[in-house]
């Protein structure tokens, strides 16, 4: 499970369109939160990391909140 955090609305919704475009089982979300966790593999990672967002993400397999 890997927990994603956002900093804005815009990046939260490439995120969810790249994770679903992706077929990555999304167990929780909250836009209200930018919050995403998702059971993402080891392999999509780099992919992940190579989005084209307007902020920095964190991730993990811990919640920050």
């Amino acid at each position: 499970m890997l927990y994603i955090d956002v900093c804005n609305f815009d990046d939260y919704d490439t995120l969810v369109r790249f994770l679903l475009g992706k077929n990555v089982t999304i167990v929780e979300r909250k836009k209200s939160e930018m919050m995403v966790a998702a059971e993402v593999p080891e392999s999509l990672v780099p992919e992940l990391l190579g989005l084209e967002l307007k902020e920095a993400i964190t991730m993990g397999t811990d919640r920050l909140m």
